[in-house]
């Protein structure tokens, strides 16, 4: 049973990139309704503002914000997102916030006591939102290095007059001390976003590695069962999966059954090749359906044969019983095709099945690319003898003393003479299945 190794799973990389980008949408929705409110005020409130230059910035920022908003709508729609779009787009709500205290009266005593400065710690907020450490520093880094240069020009080139805390309330005097207290404040605040970020992260690691784990064990599970079903009839599959039994190499008694076609290489000259596959299609669907229901594993195709194995993976403590009804079974299809044969005028089919048991090393053999759960050991060498030695005895289902012995109370069989078979020490005494007299499958 080829049992596939490798599975597509979305990587940590690329699990934070996506919670990234969703992120980054949100910011950018709350980025554009924050340009609509502000066209919205400075219409609604334009008679109130009496430098009507002032009035046009806040309409030149506001479109700008709201343009770049789309822009950036249409760059995330197509998928393209990179990781410096959100760099790009902090520095961009830097900037604006800046460009609107810089307009707020020319940088004059009016730009360090603007309420407007608050919104740096909106676009600081908004930059640890993303989740990224290194964008909340950016963010705050970037707020309080431009605030500082904007007092500096503004002190160093006479735009405003310094003076005291206390002037700086009752007066158009702008105190150091309290410029300092907002970029102390600018740092705390940056500081905390950034710890809060760190503290998101550390969970999002745990959830996202979890939801990779879930992600590989369900699909593992999906292609398991995939590949087992192939081999595997699924009450079988479904034990496997759910208690987890292990297929590593493991000695364990089995069943073994070889069904081989009678004369097929004849009767395939006579047929097309396309009527060849259909047939075995048809006649293997048929077959494996049987194996199926008596809890069997399909092993392998051999030609137009097969090879089945009873108690392994798993064992019902039945299995010589279940391989024996199987093959009696098989011969009641046989039957059917038959019938259906004769209506079309069509060469009947016969079969040989050899059924024996005994201790075998069962488990996953191959290379890494390749895997095949598999039986091998003396008793697989057996009954594919056993099997073959139908044709000499002119019988179709041959199983050996060992397996007679343990289902003897459930058959009609007739005994042959002890026949010397390749590979066994001494001569092997076999028995003809005629028919199950007792129909009630042992539990």
């Amino acid at each position: 049973m080829g049992v596939l190794q490798e599975f597509q799973l979305p990587t940590k990389r690329q699990m934070f990139r996506q919670e990234e980008e969703r992120s980054e949408k949100k910011v950018n929705y709350f980025r554009f309704l924050l340009g609509m409110v502000g066209i919205a005020l400075t219409f609604f409130f334009r008679d109130q503002i009496a430098d009507t230059k002032q009035i046009l910035l806040q309409y030149i920022v506001s479109v700008t914000v709201s343009t770049y908003c789309l822009g950036l709508f249409m760059i995330l729609r197509t998928g393209k997102y990179r990781s410096c779009v959100k760099y790009i787009s902090t520095g961009f709500d830097v900037i604006v916030v800046s460009a609107l205290l810089w307009g707020s009266g020319n940088i004059s005593w009016e730009t360090f006591k603007s309420p407007e400065f608050i919104l740096y710690f909106v676009v600081i907020a908004l930059a640890a939102y993303r989740f990224s450490i290194k964008t909340t520093v950016f963010a705050g880094l970037m707020s309080i290095c431009i605030y500082s240069t904007m007092f500096l020009v503004a002190a160093f080139s006479d735009r405003i007059q310094i003076g005291s805390l206390v002037e700086s309330f009752a007066s158009e005097k702008v105190s150091v001390v309290n410029i300092v207290v907002k970029l102390v404040f600018m740092g705390i605040f940056s500081f905390l976003q950034l710890e809060i970020t760190r503290g998101y992260l550390r969970v999002e690691r745990r959830v996202v590695m979890t939801e990779i784990q879930q992600h590989r064990q369900r699909l593992q599970k999906e292609r398991l069962q995939e590949t087992f079903s192939r081999y595997l009839a699924k009450p079988v599959v479904e034990i496997i999966l759910h208690k987890g039994i292990p297929l590593k190499g493991e000695k364990r008694r089995a069943t073994i059954m070889f069904c081989d076609i009678r004369d097929f290489t004849g009767m395939s000259e006579q047929m097309k090749s396309e009527e060849v596959v259909g047939f075995l299609n048809n006649y293997f669907s048929r077959m494996i359906d049987v194996v199926f229901k008596y809890n069997g594993t399909l092993d392998k195709f051999i030609g137009d044969g097969l090879m089945a194995v009873f108690g392994a993976p798993i064992s019902n403590n039945n299995d010589d019983e279940m391989a024996v009804r199987a093959a009696v079974g098989m011969r009641d299809v046989i039957e059917a095709m038959n019938s259906e044969k004769r209506n079309r005028n069509e060469q009947e089919i016969r079969i040989g099945i050899g059924i024996h048991s005994g201790e075998v090393i069962a488990g996953n053999i191959g290379s890494e690319k390749r895997l095949e759960y598999t039986v091998i050991g003396t008793p697989v060498n057996i009954a594919s003898r056993i099997e073959r030695l139908n044709k000499k005895l002119g019988t179709d289902i041959l199983v050996t003393e060992c397996t007679y012995n343990r289902i003897k109370h459930i058959v009609e069989a007739e005994k042959n003479e002890p026949e010397q078979i390749r590979g066994a020490t001494r001569p092997i005494t076999t028995y003809r299945i005629n028919s199950i007299i007792d129909t009630k499958v042992d539990s």
